[in-house]
C-alpha cells in the first residue's frame, strides 16, 4: 500500500463542530500564506488571513454544511457546501482547504466527493465554485467549467467555476458537461444493426467520440469511423 492510500484509507469524516472553528481557521490561513500567496502576494494574503479568524469559520458553519477530513485526531482538511443565495436548485462550494503537506494525497478527491453527496448538492441543477488560481484545474478534473465559458477572474480574484447535473441528456466525463440531443436513430443512416453490440449512439461532439473509441470496443470498417 502506497503513502497515497494509506492516507486516504485512514481519513475519517464529520460535520464541522463549533469547537473546531480555531483549527479550521489556522488550516486555512496556512493556505493563504504558503500557497496562495504564490499567485497573490504575502501581502494581499496576510490581509486575507486576518479575516479568517474563529468567528469567521462560525460564520460560514452558520449557513453552510461544512465538514472536516481527520487524521489520527488532527484535521487535515475541510470544505463546505451552502445554498447559493437562497436557491433551491443552485449551491456553492466553499472553504475547500487541506493542509499544505497533504497535498497531492488524494484528501481534496475526498473532500469533493463528500461535498458532492451533501443534500445541497444533490437537490441542485447547478453548483458554482469560486476558485483560486492554484485550484483552478483541480475543480475543471471533476467537471467543472468556466462560468458562462468565460475565464477571467472576478472581483475576488477568483475563477468562477459552474457544473449542471440532471436532466436528460447530460453528460459528464469528469471534465466537462455536454448538452446532448437525440436527433435521429443510427438506423436511418445505417439500417437495422447487423454488429454485435448492445447500444449505438450516433455523437457530434469530438470529445464524445474519442471517449466511445478508447472505452468500448469497435471494428475498424464501421462507417463512422471512416467518417471521423
Amino acid at each position: 500500500m502506497t503513502l497515497v492510500d494509506y492516507v486516504k484509507n485512514c481519513i475519517g469524516v464529520r460535520r464541522f463542530e463549533k469547537e473546531d472553528a480555531d483549527e479550521v481557521s489556522k488550516l486555512i490561513v496556512r493556505n493563504f500564506l504558503e500557497v496562495n500567496s504564490k499567485d497573490y502576494g504575502i501581502t494581499a494574503m496576510r490581509e486575507l488571513a486576518k479575516a479568517y479568524d474563529s468567528s469567521k469559520i462560525l460564520n460560514i458553519a452558520s449557513y453552510a454544511h461544512m465538514y472536516v477530513f481527520e487524521l489520527n485526531g488532527r484535521i487535515i482538511g475541510t470544505g463546505s457546501i451552502s445554498s447559493f443565495w437562497g436557491s433551491k436548485t443552485e449551491s456553492i462550494l466553499l472553504t475547500i482547504f487541506v493542509l499544505p503537506e497533504f497535498h497531492g494525497k488524494g484528501i481534496g478527491r475526498k473532500i469533493i466527493n463528500t461535498l458532492e453527496q451533501d443534500e445541497f448538492y444533490v437537490r441542485a441543477t447547478r453548483i458554482e465554485i469560486p476558485a483560486s488560481i492554484v485550484a483552478t484545474e483541480f475543480y475543471r478534473k471533476f467537471g467543472y467549467d468556466y462560468k458562462n465559458g468565460v475565464k477571467e477572474l472576478d472581483e475576488e480574484h477568483h475563477y468562477r467555476l459552474e457544473k449542471f447535473r440532471g436532466g436528460d441528456g447530460d453528460l459528464n466525463d469528469n471534465r466537462r458537461i455536454y448538452k446532448t440531443e437525440v436527433l435521429f436513430e443510427p438506423k436511418v443512416l445505417y439500417g437495422e444493426q447487423k454488429h454485435l453490440c448492445d447500444k449505438c449512439i450516433i455523437v457530434f461532439l469530438e470529445v464524445i467520440f474519442e471517449y466511445m473509441l478508447e472505452t468500448y470496443a469497435h471494428e475498424e470498417d464501421w462507417p463512422f469511423l471512416k467518417m471521423h
